[in-house]
């Protein structure tokens, strides 16, 4: 083994010094580009929790407006004739927000599943869309009804968005009023 050192020139000796704290320095990086990298994806979930927290606050907002102008409707103008004032409701309502966004609506249904108010459907008014099922099987209807009648909640999903054309997690509050009608706000959250 001495004999091997004694025969390695001193050139050999700095190149393999060299060698050694190249790769000293390469661990080096990976392990600060990895510690960076988890800190990204940290700093993602937090990003995205908080994200869907202020979206799904934004929404029961949105929703509580609606569902209070419903009410006020129906309360001012309980002597009318009731498809009247419903009528009246849907067309403030449709007015007040944009169709063009397929991410962002008011609809209206009624307990039993029949179409009142989609703008994104506007083909399904008046059908009665209670078994329309997502990708997974998810009656979506169906659970929105039942949050309604357990006094509201969020319902997701996954859905296909005619206007951006791919599949997204949709998150839905639902609340209702009266016996008849159940009212959501969509708003697409992730994608």
């Amino acid at each position: 083994m001495r004999k091997y050192f004694q025969k390695i020139s001193l050139n050999a000796i700095n190149l393999y010094g060299v060698i050694i704290l190249f790769l000293f320095a390469i661990l080096f990086t990976s392990l600060v580009i990895f510690e960076e990298y988890r800190d990204f994806e940290e700093e993602e979930i937090a990003l995205r929790e908080n994200y869907i927290k202020t979206q799904k606050e934004h929404i029961k907002q949105e929703t509580e407006r609606v569902l209070t102008y419903m009410q006020y409707a129906y309360d001012t103008f309980k002597d009318e004739n009731e498809t009247k004032i419903k009528n009246g409701v849907v067309s403030s309502i449709e007015h007040l927000f944009d169709r063009t966004d397929s991410s962002n609506y008011i609809f209206i249904y009624t307990l039993e599943g029949i179409n009142v108010s989609d703008p994104n459907k506007l083909h399904n008014l008046g059908k009665n869309m209670i078994d329309i099922q997502d990708v997974n099987g998810v009656y979506i209807l169906q659970e929105l009804i039942d949050k309604a009648k357990n006094g509201g909640g969020y319902v997701q999903y996954i859905w296909d968005n005619p206007v951006k054309k791919r599949t997204l997690l949709e998150n839905f509050l639902c609340n209702g009023i009266r016996s008849m009608e159940l009212a959501g706000r969509n708003r697409c959250i992730s994608g």
